[in-house]
């Protein structure tokens, strides 16, 4: 990750948004295209998900590289959706995003004022950039951490000690160790909140098997790898949910990301946990 910079697998997703703009999340598009403004290279990028022949190209790459990669992210990113808007039905008032990368969950639900308030957290090279993309405003209070090291105090000082609080960490865990992991849910048990929800993906594991998308080219591992996002983690929903019991939150609800009709598929090898605390 270079500094000033989100990484490239927030990029990518960025990208894919404003690519396949009539899949994503309401307004999602438009937020990416601005994160992605402030760089040459990601302007030059933007630019050719938006023209026919650059679409091709990246279509291409993908049917090559991981097929059903973007229409995977896109389901992940609308199914969280539904559920962050759910948990604002249920009573929750208050949002907490971490290593949202270049995600627009935080801003779009800011600007309709879905939750009173919205907290970011992530590295602060990722922050760098959003800060750079946009303006200061109050919509989000963004904290610069570092996952690996678990909560830093900022975090929870940002918070409101008094208010319902959703907990979201999309595409994040795999990229920690299984001890870092088990630190971050462990502190996020710990927040001052009278009641906690938490989304979260996961990587599912599978025995004898390398942690990753079943059907990726072999280069995708390394790719990963030289820009320092190597997968790290995965679990199963069983032993997830002994962690989690062990760590004081309740699992409500394991789900993978494909529909019932299969008219929206997400890849199996990424599920989705609800907890509550």
């Amino acid at each position: 990750m270079r500094q000033g910079r989100a990484s490239a697998t927030a990029r990518l997703i960025a990208l894919a948004t404003v690519m396949r703009e009539g899949d994503s999340p309401a307004g999602a598009a438009p937020w990416c295209a601005r994160m992605l403004s402030i760089h040459r290279k990601d302007r030059i990028l933007l630019r050719s998900v938006r023209h026919p022949i650059g679409r091709s190209f990246w279509n291409a790459v993908e049917r090559l590289t991981l097929p059903g990669m973007v229409a995977h992210w896109l389901r992940r990113k609308r199914e969280i959706d539904r559920l962050a808007r759910q948990a604002a039905a249920d009573g929750f008032t208050q949002l907490l995003v971490l290593g949202a990368g270049l995600d627009t969950l935080s801003w779009r639900t800011a600007e309709a004022r879905v939750f009173e308030r919205v907290v970011s957290a992530d590295h602060p090279a990722t922050l760098a950039a959003v800060e750079r993309a946009v303006a200061p405003t109050s919509l989000v209070t963004l904290v610069p951490i570092d996952l690996a090291d678990g909560l830093t105090e900022s975090v929870p000082t940002a918070l409101d000690p008094d208010a319902q609080t959703l907990v979201v960490i999309e595409g994040v865990l795999m990229y920690l160790s299984e001890s870092h992991t088990e630190r971050l849910l462990a502190d996020l048990a710990n927040l001052p909140a009278p009641r906690l929800r938490l989304i979260a993906s996961y990587m599912t594991d599978r025995p004898n098997r390398p942690i990753g998308f079943t059907n990726q080219n072999a280069l995708v591992r390394p790719w990963l790898a030289t820009r320092g996002e190597p997968m790290l983690w995965a679990s199963t929903d069983e032993d997830l949910g002994a962690m989690l019991d062990r760590l004081g939150w309740s699992a409500r609800a394991f789900a993978g990301l494909e529909t019932p009709d299969g008219s929206s598929p997400g890849l199996p090898d990424e599920r989705l946990v609800v907890a509550e605390r």
